[in-house]
């Protein structure tokens, strides 16, 4: 039951915040859209899939401990889930994760990209909720977050990469 309002806590925010993004993204119909997503998806999938020092854009924020500590198990889980389950207040280094707004903006559709968005939303608050869970199950040594990292880092540039040829692929229908 933990485990569930856990990642309730992380996804519920997520959607709402990716949903609401998406909504008004949609709707704005920003020219010039497709191209960006395409040079950033491209740029940023070279730099990770090869481990270039290129950095994708980051906030180095921490929810700071005293948030969360001699708080009851409930109340840390609602302060984790509503900044980390967004996934834009706290560091995360993926370039995947800017390449979300981008998209968005592709729908040219608010109802769309809404819905495009809660899904997304949904998507990165399992995935944050489950890492943390992992990691609070068993305390990973630093060395094996590192590798982690550069796993998910080429993972991550490798999508980007497909994200580049999907939008290449648009723009040419």
């Amino acid at each position: 039951m933990r485990r569930v309002a856990y990642v309730v806590a992380f996804v519920g925010p997520a959607i709402f915040f990716w949903g609401s993004i998406g909504f008004l993204l949609g709707g704005a119909r920003f020219q010039g859209a497709l191209t960006i997503a395409w040079i950033y998806a491209l740029v940023f999938g070279i730099a990770e899939l090869w481990n270039l020092r290129f950095r994708a854009p980051a906030i180095n924020w921490a929810v700071p401990a005293s948030w969360v500590v001699h708080r009851p198990w409930s109340m840390q889980s609602v302060i984790w889930g509503l900044i980390l389950g967004p996934g834009v207040l706290t560091r995360n280094p993926f370039a995947t994760m800017w390449l979300v707004p981008l998209s968005l903006a592709l729908t040219g559709n608010a109802l769309l990209g809404a819905a495009t968005g809660a899904v997304a939303g949904l998507a990165h608050g399992v995935g944050r909720a489950s890492g943390i869970m992992r990691n609070m199950k068993r305390s990973p040594h630093y060395i094996e977050l590192v590798l982690l990292s550069m796993r998910w880092r080429f993972i991550d540039g490798a999508i980007l990469l497909l994200a580049a040829g999907a939008l290449a692929g648009i723009g040419t229908s």
